[in-house]
């Protein structure tokens, strides 16, 4: 049995993602909706609310809800049109 371990991830992988900046450097291809919050400085409810509204990209996996690191990026940068009400 090896008792060597791992090397650990990267300063930024291993942490919560809080910052714009943060998540560009990320590699991670998706991040938390407590992430998401943060990174929009709203609360969890409301970014709920804007999830089951269809205005932030999401996938379900099982019961978790994960956002799409990319999608993200592009909505924040205007690389993609955002959602309207109709």
């Amino acid at each position: 049995m090896s008792t060597q371990s791992q090397a650990p991830e990267t300063a930024t992988e291993s942490r919560a993602i809080s910052t714009l900046d943060e998540l560009r450097a990320s590699r991670r291809a998706t991040i938390t909706r407590a992430e998401t919050a943060r990174i929009l400085d709203v609360d969890k409810r409301t970014l709920d609310k804007a999830l089951d509204a269809g205005e932030i990209p999401h996938l379900r996996v099982g019961r978790r809800i994960v956002v799409p690191r990319e999608k993200l990026l592009a909505l924040l940068t205007n690389d993609v049109p955002f959602p309207t009400a109709a």
